[in-house]
């Protein structure tokens, strides 16, 4: 009995301790967007694709305007987050375009 109960406690804890670094690792790689400035992150999406939600992006967008300096033009935001919009649709497409591409392709 012991022996399956151990077992199972080394599973359990194995899959706690991935489950940590998953989570670890998304949290650093989300912290990463805000080592940029916001009009960095911008390109960073055009350039890298869409690896986070669009309310992740607003929030990182958001943040990083509120932290410059000198910087209290909402219509400067309003600009950004239009932009971050209309880049997120660009990707969407591009993703939708490529998948079709393959479908007809095969």
């Amino acid at each position: 009995m012991s022996l399956v109960t151990g077992r199972t406690f080394k599973v359990k804890a194995r899959a706690s301790s991935q489950y940590h670094q998953e989570f670890w690792s998304d949290e650093l790689s989300h912290a990463e967007m805000l080592y940029n400035s916001a009009d960095e992150l911008l390109n960073l999406v055009v350039d890298q694709g869409v690896r986070y939600t669009e309310l992740e992006y607003i929030n990182a967008l958001s943040l990083l305007h509120r932290s410059q300096t000198g910087v209290g033009d909402q219509t400067v935001q309003n600009v950004r987050l239009q932009r971050l919009k209309e880049i997120i649709c660009e990707q969407a497409a591009i993703k939708q375009a490529t998948k079709d591409k393959k479908i007809t392709t095969v």
